[in-house]
C-alpha cells in the first residue's frame, strides 16, 4: 500500500474524532510521518492536499488537515 493511501486511511479516522483533544496533534504527526517517508516536497504536499480536498467533498470537517498542508507548503524553501 502506498504512503499516501496509508496516511489518508488514518486521516479519515481522525476526521471522525474532531472533539478529541489530541486530534490536531495526531493529524500533524500523521502528515509529518507521510512527509518523512515521501520527502517533504511540493509534489508530495500537493498530492496530499488534493487527496484531502477530494475527501472533503464527500463530507466531514477536513479544514484542520487542509490548513496544516497549506502551512507546510508555505514553509518550503522558495515558497511565497
Amino acid at each position: 500500500m502506498d504512503q499516501l493511501r496509508l496516511c489518508m486511511n488514518v486521516l479519515r479516522v481522525l476526521v471522525r474524532q474532531p472533539a478529541d483533544v489530541n486530534c490536531q496533534l495526531s493529524v500533524e504527526r500523521q502528515i509529518n510521518g507521510y512527509l518523512r517517508r515521501e520527502g517533504a516536497t511540493k509534489a508530495s504536499l500537493e498530492r496530499l492536499g488534493y487527496a484531502i480536498d477530494e475527501e472533503a467533498k464527500k463530507g466531514g470537517d477536513w479544514m484542520m488537515m487542509e490548513k496544516y498542508v497549506q502551512s507546510c507548503l508555505r514553509s518550503l524553501p522558495g515558497a511565497p
